[in-house]
C-alpha cells in the first residue's frame, strides 16, 4: 500500500501492517505494481530534483533498489508488458520503454507540449493500450514502433484492459468504450451517469468483473471479453448477431433448440427472458442503445454465453 508518504506493507491478508522506508525525499508514492510475488516497482515523486524516482524489487518488497536512469520515463502512469518490459507515460505525451525489467528508460515517442498521457496496459510486450486527454486511446502492436490513433474529443480515460484482441477503456462521466478489432474501431458500450470519473478495472477467474470509479461507482460486467484463447466461453453450435433489417437480436442454434434466452446489458441487468420452442430466438431490439450486449443460452441443459453488438 502506498500515497502521500506512506509505504506499508502486510504478510498476513491485511491483518496488519508494517511502516517501510523505500525511498528518500518522496512526497508521494504514486504507481505500485507487482508482475509476481516477488518481481515488482514503486514510482514516485520527490520533493527536490530529479522530482522523480523508480524503485526496484526482486524479493517480494523486503529491499528496494533505486532505478540507475529514469529521466526518460514518464511519471504518470507505469505498468509491466512482461517480466523484464515496461512502459511508461507522461507530460508532454512522452512514451517510454524499459526492457531490463525498469531500471533504464529510453523515449519511444512524444507529442503536444503541456498535454499529458494519463494510463496504459499493455497485454505483452508488443500489444498495448494509452489514454490521453480528450479521449485519446492510442494502440500499438509493435513494440511502440508505430501508433493507431482513435478520440472521442472529450473523455479522459483512466480504467484500461486489454485481452485477446479486444480493448476496453472506461473514463468520464462514467462512459465505457469498447474494440473487438485489436483497436482499429470503438464503440460507446455503456452511457454513465455524467458524474463520475472510471479508474480501475478487475477480472474474476470466471471472466466477470468490475469498474470501480469515484464516488463510490462500481459497475459490475459479465462475460465482456468473450471469444479469446484463455476465456472461450462461447458454444460453437450458436450464432448471435443484430438484424438491421428486422431491428432484433437473432439468436440461432445450428443443432437443437433454444429453451431460454436471457438478455443482459455490460451493468449486468438483466433485460428480459425469452422461452423459445425452436432454434431461432429473435429478441426486439429497436429500443435499446447502440452497444454490446450479452446473452446466455439455455439449450438442452447446456448454458452457453455469447456477445451480440447493436450498431
Amino acid at each position: 500500500m502506498a500515497g502521500y508518504d506512506l509505504f506499508m506493507k502486510t504478510e498476513d491478508a491485511g491483518a496488519t501492517w508494517t511502516p517501510m522506508t523505500v525511498g528518500t525525499d518522496v512526497y508521494l508514492y504514486n504507481n505500485l505494481s507487482f508482475y509476481d510475488e516477488n518481481i515488482g516497482f514503486v514510482s514516485a515523486q520527490l520533493n527536490d530534483a530529479p522530482f522523480f524516482a523508480i524503485y526496484l524489487t526482486t524479493d517480494g518488497g523486503d529491499t528496494w533498489t533505486a532505478a540507475t536512469d529514469v529521466m526518460d520515463a514518464g511519471g504518470i502512469n507505469v505498468g509491466y508488458a512482461d517480466q523484464t518490459t515496461l512502459y511508461s507515460v507522461g507530460a508532454d505525451e512522452r512514451i517510454a520503454k524499459a526492457t531490463d525489467g525498469g531500471n533504464t528508460w529510453t523515449q519511444i515517442y512524444s507529442g503536444v507540449i503541456q498535454n499529458y498521457f494519463l494510463s496504459l496496459h499493455f497485454k505483452d510486450a508488443d500489444n498495448g493500450v494509452i489514454a490521453g486527454e480528450d479521449g485519446l486511446l492510442k494502440t500499438t502492436h509493435d513494440g511502440g514502433s508505430t501508433w493507431s490513433d482513435f478520440a472521442t474529443g472529450y473523455h479522459h480515460f483512466y480504467a484500461l484492459a486489454y485481452k485477446g484482441d479486444q480493448l476496453m477503456a472506461g473514463g468520464t462521466d462514467t462512459d465505457i468504450y469498447f474494440s473487438e478489432d485489436n483497436g482499429a474501431n470503438w464503440n460507446q458500450i455503456f452511457v454513465g451517469n455524467g458524474q463520475n470519473q472510471l479508474y480501475e478495472i478487475a477480472f474474476f477467474e470466471n471472466g466477470s468483473g468490475l469498474i470501480c470509479g469515484s464516488g463510490g461507482v462500481m459497475l459490475k460486467f459479465d462475460d465482456v471479453f468473450l471469444g479469446t484463447n484463455d476465456h472461450q466461453l462461447i458454444d460453437e453450435s450458436l450464432i448471435g448477431f443484430y438484424n438491421e433489417h428486422t431491428q432484433n437480436f437473432e439468436i440461432r442454434a445450428s443443432k437443437g433448440k433454444l429453451d431460454t434466452v436471457q438478455l443482459f446489458n455490460l451493468n449486468g441487468q438483466l433485460l428480459g427472458t425469452y422461452e423459445n420452442e425452436n432454434e431461432l430466438c429473435q429478441i426486439k431490439a429497436a429500443h435499446l442503445a447502440n452497444g454490446l450486449y450479452i446473452v446466455h443460452v439455455l439449450s438442452e441443459g447446456r448454458t452457453s454465453s455469447l456477445k451480440v453488438l447493436k450498431r
